[in-house]
């Protein structure tokens, strides 16, 4: 018997699996490589990276503390397209080999999937309690 969602669910369990927790293994891996990157590439691009890295993580922390997330879930998000870039210039200079590229970007591609779904949820959330105020203000005086 599958369990039963109730309405808030969903956003629940959306918020819960976007949150900074989701990250921390990627970037655990990717800083304990760091080490292992070609010296000519470790003060430009792989430092960029770690970099980038660092940032989503505070991305996903600052989301889970704040109210005003929209401009957050794009600034975010467009960390997570630089990293995707960087990850396919580490890997074209051979920084990256093709099954650690893959498994960065699968990775990261289910971060995106989660912060797409919370975003989702946030907004869903928004336009429910708009609703509910402007039919309280309807009722008012």
């Amino acid at each position: 018997m599958k369990p039963r969602r109730g309405a808030g669910a969903p956003a629940q369990r959306a918020e819960r699996a976007a949150g900074p927790d989701s990250l921390l293994p990627l970037a655990e891996l990717e800083l304990r490589a760091g080490g292992g990157f070609p010296k000519l590439l470790r003060p430009s691009l792989t430092q960029r990276f770690l970099a980038l890295l660092l940032e989503g993580l505070e991305g996903l922390l600052e989301l889970r503390y704040t109210r005003e997330r929209e401009p957050l879930f794009r600034a975010t998000n467009l960390t997570f397209e630089k990293l995707r870039f960087l990850a396919r210039a580490l890997k074209d200079r051979r920084a990256l080999s093709l099954t650690q590229y893959e498994h960065f970007q699968r990775e990261l591609n289910a971060v995106g999937a989660q912060l797409g779904g919370w975003r989702k949820a946030c907004a869903r959330r928004a336009g429910e309690a708009r609703a509910r105020r402007l039919v309280s203000s309807a009722d008012g005086p």
